[in-house]
């Protein structure tokens, strides 16, 4: 079983590592290769849907599930190639998570030491929404410790006080089924009135709607899952950026940049440049 080291992932100056990623891979009946780590590792999915392995159990993965990750457990992924999922994974020092623990949580139980239903989450639609905001900094390259206890504090409260568990209503099935249908880009290039014809209600009632469940509007919504796949693209290939401003359904490239940056807090070149710089586990 393989074991990964921080040290592969982030150079001596930095704190943390941030990763969004697109999981594609073979669909698998059988548990694919586990692996283990010597650091802490939270994730959550962003769209699509999967299979997370642990500890030789399995759970399905959609949107907003939520794990904390010790270094301990060995897990994987599946994936189905007709349905990959995004993935947003944030890993740093057991030590350093012990510092912030003890200075800020010290009469609190260790979320990372609680078995492992508890350290299971659901992030709710608007929960989502805020956790990518959370992650803004490190998206933009900054890894140092405070960046670090910023997002672990906000995270945190975020779960504490958003998560679905709590009692919120679920958005209809109609409604769930649009926000995933709209990731594709088929789909997302027919902009706000696209999104309308997938939840197959007027405009205005899917306005509504979408506002209750998740306080966005049409356009946020598939400007979101353009800027997903933007960002996939950015991180995974060398195609230029002009031709994924097209791909993404944007005629106008300085208003391509300014949604970008909105969301991701960096240009599309900033964004690629620090995702391709990633430093890749070696292969066995």
């Amino acid at each position: 079983m393989r074991r990964l080291l921080l040290t592969e992932f982030i150079s001596p100056d930095q704190t943390c590592h941030f990763a969004r990623r697109k999981m594609e891979s073979i669909r698998s009946a059988t548990p694919p290769p586990f692996h283990t780590h010597n650091y802490h590792e939270i994730f959550w999915v962003e769209e699509g849907t999967g299979r997370h392995w642990i500890n030789k159990q399995q759970d399905p993965l959609r949107p907003g599930v939520c794990y904390f990750i010790r270094s301990t457990d060995s897990h994987a992924f599946n994936v189905d190639p007709e349905h990959p999922f995004h993935l947003v994974n944030i890993s740093f020092s057991i030590t350093n998570w012990q510092s912030f623990h003890k200075r800020f949580f010290n009469k609190k139980p260790d979320p990372f030491l609680l078995p492992l239903v508890r350290r299971k989450h659901f992030l709710s639609t608007r929960g989502l929404e805020e956790a990518r905001g959370l992650v803004m900094e490190m998206a933009a390259g900054k890894s140092s410790r405070a960046t670090l206890e910023r997002f672990l504090l906000n995270f945190l409260h975020l779960l504490e006080n958003t998560s679905s568990a709590k009692g919120e209503a679920p958005p209809p099935d109609w409604l769930e089924k649009a926000c995933r249908d709209i990731s594709q880009p088929c789909h997302f290039r027919n902009g706000a009135r696209g999104f309308a014809r997938l939840a197959g209600r007027s405009a205005e009632h899917v306005a509504r709607e979408l506002q209750r469940f998740s306080g966005k509007t049409p356009t946020a919504v598939v400007n979101e899952a353009r800027m997903r796949h933007a960002a996939a693209l950015l991180a995974n290939s060398r195609e230029k950026i002009l031709n994924i401003v097209l791909e993404c359904g944007f005629q106008n490239v300085a208003h391509f940049y300014q949604v970008f940056k909105r969301q991701f807090g960096a240009s599309p070149r900033r964004y690629r440049l620090l995702q391709q710089k990633i430093v890749q586990p070696p292969r066995d």
